[in-house]
């Protein structure tokens, strides 16, 4: 009974990922959906962010526990971040908001800038970790060929 219920939850929760990803696109454009969506994440993501802070828990330490609680969520197989000063690079495998939205993509003709609830999620972290204004950008994407996701991120 359990892995019956298990597995309910898994599709309840990509059903509804895709919702917010594809609906959002959908019923408000493009442009409207995107920022939409990564206001959703931008949220979720400071939330997350203060929670690590309130913890007492050190820049470096909270970050581990964000790429940590992506892979936990399911967001995203891997995680691999690159810190610098004030700039970090942030590569993710399988990334479940791409995935997603491959069919999407396609059916635009190629790469539409997918992940705008994981740019939005990962600033949110960075503006309760580090404080400050983040600006995210997707520099590789899974939908263009390559076998990750990568962002970047600098303090504004």
């Amino acid at each position: 009974m359990f892995r019956v219920g298990a597995a309910r939850m898994v599709l309840a929760v990509e059903a509804t990922l895709r919702g917010l990803f594809r609906g959002s696109k959908k019923l408000l454009g493009d442009d409207a959906g995107a920022a939409f969506t990564y206001y959703a994440g931008f949220t979720s993501g400071r939330e997350m962010g203060e929670l690590y802070v309130r913890s007492l828990m050190d820049p470096h330490v909270a970050l581990g526990a964000f790429a940590e609680t992506v892979k936990s969520n399911g967001y995203a197989a891997d995680i691999t971040i690159l810190e610098g000063e004030d700039r970090y690079r942030m590569e993710m495998r399988n990334l479940i908001e791409c995935e997603l939205l491959s069919d999407y993509a396609a059916e635009r003709g190629g790469h539409v800038n997918a992940s705008h609830w994981v740019r939005g999620y990962v600033a949110g972290v960075l503006s309760a970790i580090r404080g400050g204004e983040w600006d995210v950008k997707e520099i590789e994407c899974i939908n263009d060929g390559p076998d990750k996701c990568a962002f970047e991120a600098r303090k504004k």
